[in-house]
């Protein structure tokens, strides 16, 4: 081809050379554009009804094929430009006229000195004139071959389509550019995402979405059937494992965001976004602390993706950076919360403290709040060794390495005690000041010992009784939880209840009966389990957490004068009665419902709650709220009853029913008052906005203690353990759950 002698030694000069080569080059790219337009035109037509969710893998197959015949039409009228071509087009893009480039390769007809002469004159004009010349650029021609403009109406459409489509655009282009399953159906891809360990959340399938979200350190298994293809999580092939002739599977870690893709590049099977969240740290934040009594009052907000495993408020003395930190365990749940921790038992009362919340998450994440600054209220003592002891005891939590010289103090004061102490206790704390002083006994161990110690002299010969009566009770509250047999299994926890009871009253007062009491708190308990039993829910949870709330009162009883005790007697056979009409007026409604209840019955009923309300008068108790509504529902369901009108008659004994139960609650709540020692206190707290397993219903703050979980945790743990079992009856699981409510 002559086009060829643009790289071959030519005699005209150099820059002209680069000039004609530049031509050839964009004359070539001219060619080469006008063969493939139509091809191009029919893609880009496939390319909007792509945006639009149009497009389908056969239709992309003859789209293709149409676009390679508009190829193969346009490549035969492919061409190269020659050499007269790439001259003439310098030519009339440069403007030069007579054709001077030709004039460089043409020669005189004749000869002569003359002739050659004149022809070398012109020769050198027309290289003069070349010296203006250039290629130009590419020239217009999509004006010929598309007269109608059809290519802006496809790239408005193709703009009208991204706007619409949004963030849907790469599944549509995904789906409509993917080839067809011929001749045998595609292979079919599985892809499971098991969250990271720490969430304890199961494995899921993922959907057709083409986003996945997870948590990083994930794991991935993806399973192909029926087809063998590469697997790349963020640009890197996965380990395959063969499953059959054309089955397979590949596992991995999400370690970091990125994508998912099956298949060569020119045959995706599949594809996928995986983005992967980093754990973070839990979200905390501490409200304004305030001291009550010997209460430290405080809010929290938390907020976490993962779950959290530990969350403590702890408390520090200010000056002290190497002292023993105190706090508290709180709930993990998230959202508000409100609670107040009783200081008695910190070494640090009386003294300025810092306090802050540390949260720990299950991806082993922790956060922090700022501290604050807060002055714990004094502890009282009385016993003057308890006192001393208070004093070696802040000494050793503030500092932890003078345990050797707290130890010499200790065994100061077992040899001679400020006030006399049992055998027992001066024992003990000889024992444990040996320990500090040959280091045998860690600091943190001897200052809970020290606790006990204190304790146990400061209450005298109660400390152990009380002890036992709390462990009692404790063992009451998880047999009524999760009794499952009736009636019969309560006989022993009772039985040590009613025991622990009696040493405890004797201790606090000495020849007192607390046979009524241990009476009442059997009524009760078996109350609890007769509702259970017969299937009311409701009223026995209701029952057991008023249970709870005054075994949580007899624990922090105080000694009673003779006042105080004969209203103590008053207030049980008060409670008793009532409880004996709750009881006698509940079977009178079933017998309503059995067609069998007398007028007589009922009215007897109300007689017997008229003369309730004249002993209580009486004994100068107030007038208990529900009785006199209770009074005036009997009266109405004994006029139904005479004229036979039975379900007049059961709505008003359910009403009579109601006005005893709440007569009962706030009778209760008086002997509960009476017995944590009437200085309204309320050490054992009242009950209100708790439950028995001491969850707060998020309006009333929840009672902790330091260094412990929640008093009953463990009973609320069994419970919440007992009612996963999908093998008890359904009537169960709904009593643990109302147990479990505040």
């Amino acid at each position: 081809m002559d086009w060829f002698y643009l790289t071959l030694s030519r005699s005209e000069p150099p820059y002209l050379r680069r000039i004609r080569r530049r031509t050839a080059i964009i004359m070539l790219a001219e060619t080469a554009l006008r063969a493939i337009a139509p091809a191009c035109m029919v893609m880009l037509s496939y390319l909007v009804i792509a945006c639009f969710g149009l497009g389908q893998s056969w239709l992309f197959v003859a789209t293709l094929a149409l676009a390679a015949g508009a190829l193969a039409i346009g490549g035969r009228k492919l061409h190269l430009p020659t050499a007269h071509d790439i001259d003439r087009r310098i030519e009339t893009a440069s403007r030069l006229p007579n054709q001077p480039l030709a004039v460089l390769e043409d020669h005189p007809a004749t000869g002569g000195a003359l002739g050659a002469a004149i022809w070398a004159l012109h020769r050198a004009r027309a290289v003069d004139r070349l010296a203006s010349a250039r290629s130009g650029g590419l020239l217009p021609f999509a004006a010929r071959q598309d007269p109608a403009s059809l290519r802006g109406l496809l790239l408005l459409l193709l703009g009208v389509a991204l706007v619409s489509g949004g963030p849907r655009i790469p599944s549509r282009l995904a789906a409509s550019f993917a080839w067809p399953n011929w001749p045998f159906p595609g292979p079919i891809v599985t892809i499971w995402i098991t969250p990271p360990a720490y969430t304890g959340q199961p494995a899921i399938m993922v959907t057709q979405d083409p986003v996945i979200d997870t948590l990083q350190g994930g794991a991935i298994s993806v399973l192909v059937d029926g087809r063998r293809a590469p697997i790349q999580l963020g640009g890197s092939h996965l380990a395959i494992t063969r499953l059959g002739q054309q089955d397979e599977r590949a596992d991995g870690v999400i370690v970091q965001s990125g994508r998912l893709s099956i298949g060569p590049w020119w045959h995706r099977i599949g594809r996928w976004t995986i983005r992967a969240t980093p754990p973070v740290a839990p979200r905390l934040a501490l409200s304004a602390l305030t001291v009550d009594g010997k209460y430290l009052s405080f809010g929290w907000t938390m907020q976490d993706d993962y779950g959290l495993s530990r969350l403590r408020l702890v408390v520090t003395p200010t000056g002290y950076p190497a002292a023993l930190p105190e706090g508290a365990s709180l709930p993990l749940a998230p959202g508000p919360h409100k609670a107040r921790v009783d200081m008695q038992a910190s070494p640090y009362v009386g003294q300025r403290v810092s306090v802050m919340l540390r949260a720990t998450n299950l991806a082993g994440r922790q956060s922090a709040t700022a501290p604050q600054f807060v002055v714990l209220p004094e502890e009282d003592w009385h016993d003057p060794t308890a006192q001393a002891l208070a004093q070696w005891r802040l000494r050793l939590a503030r500092r932890p390495a003078s345990a050797r010289m707290v130890g010499a103090g200790l065994m100061r004061v077992a040899t001679a005690p400020p006030s006399p102490i049992s055998f027992a206790a001066d024992a003990q704390l000889a024992g444990l000041a040996s320990g500090l002083r040959t280091r045998a006994t860690a600091a943190a161990g001897a200052v809970t010992q020290l606790l006990t110690l204190i304790s146990e002299i400061e209450a005298g010969p109660d400390y152990q009784p009380r002890l036992a009566f709390t462990q009692a009770a404790r063992a009451l509250l998880m047999a009524l939880s999760l009794n499952n047999t009736g009636t019969g299994a309560l006989q022993q926890p009772l039985s040590r209840l009613n025991s622990a009871l009696a040493r405890h009253m004797a201790a606090i007062r000495p020849g007192a009966d607390s046979r009524k009491m241990a009476q009442m708190l059997d009524q009760m308990a078996m109350q609890i389990a007769a509702d259970r039993a017969a299937g009311r829910t409701d009223k026995a949870a209701a029952e057991q957490r008023a249970l709870a709330a005054a075994l949580r009162a007899l624990e922090h009883a105080t000694p009673m004068n003779a006042a105080q005790e004969a209203q103590a007697r008053a207030d049980a056979a008060a409670a008793q009665s009532l409880n004996s009409l709750i009881q006698k007026q509940t079977n009178l409604l079933d017998a309503t419902a059995q067609g069998n209840a007398t007028p007589a019955a009922q009215g007897a009923l109300g007689d017997q709650t008229e003369q309730l309300q004249h002993s209580l008068a009486k004994a100068r108790l107030p007038i208990l709220p529900g009785l006199d509504g209770a009074m005036a529902a009997m009266r109405r369901a004994q006029n139904a009853l005479a004229q036979a009108d039975d379900d007049t008659a059961q709505n008003t004994e359910t009403q009579a029913i109601m006005g005893l139960q709440k007569a009962a609650a706030a009778l209760a709540a008086a002997q509960r008052q009476a017995m944590s020692g009437q200085d309204g206190s309320n050490q054992g707290g009242d009950g209100q906005g708790d439950g028995e397993d001491g969850t707060s219903d998020g309006s009333s703050p929840q009672d902790l203690r330091l260094n412990s979980t929640n008093p009953a945790a463990a009973v609320e743990q069994e419970i919440i353990k007992r009612d996963s079992n999908p093998a008890l009856p359904a009537a169960t699981h709904v009593y643990l759950r109302r147990l479990l409510t505040p």
